[in-house]
C-alpha cells in the first residue's frame, strides 16, 4: 500500500500541509517531511500526502471530519494517515478508500 513516490513538500518544511493532495505521484521519492501514499484498484487511483511520524501523537489533527490520525510504525518510513476503515468521516472533499487502504485519500483525476 505505501508507495513512496514523491515528497509533497520541500525537505524540512515545517509548514507542509498534512494530508494534502499529492502534486506528482510519478516522481522519485525524495526525503522530506511528507511522502505520497498511493492506492489503485478498479480503475481508480487515490493518493494523499502523509507526514512522517514516530507515534500517534506526532500525527496532526485534520481540519474537519472524524477520521482518526494514526502513525503506521510498520511502514518505512513511519507515516501518519487518517483511518476511516470503521466508518469515520474523512475531511472535506476527501474520500475513504475502503476497497484499498482504508484511509482518507484524494481521488486522482
Amino acid at each position: 500500500m505505501l508507495a513512496c513516490t514523491t515528497a509533497c513538500a520541500p525537505q524540512g518544511d515545517p509548514n507542509a500541509p498534512p494530508y494534502a493532495a499529492c502534486e506528482d505521484s510519478s516522481a522519485t521519492c525524495q526525503p522530506g517531511v511528507v511522502v505520497c501514499i498511493a492506492s489503485a484498484h478498479d480503475g481508480l487511483e487515490f493518493s494523499v500526502c502523509a507526514p512522517f511520524c514516530g507515534d500517534d501523537d506526532d500525527c496532526p489533527l485534520p481540519a474537519s471530519g472524524t477520521a482518526t490520525p494514526a502513525c503506521d510504525l510498520d511502514s518505512r518510513p513511519s507515516v501518519g494517515s487518517l483511518d476511516c476503515s470503521e466508518g469515520q468521516q474523512c475531511p472535506d472533499d476527501m474520500v475513504c478508500d475502503l476497497q484499498g487502504s482504508g484511509l482518507c485519500m484524494w481521488p486522482v483525476e
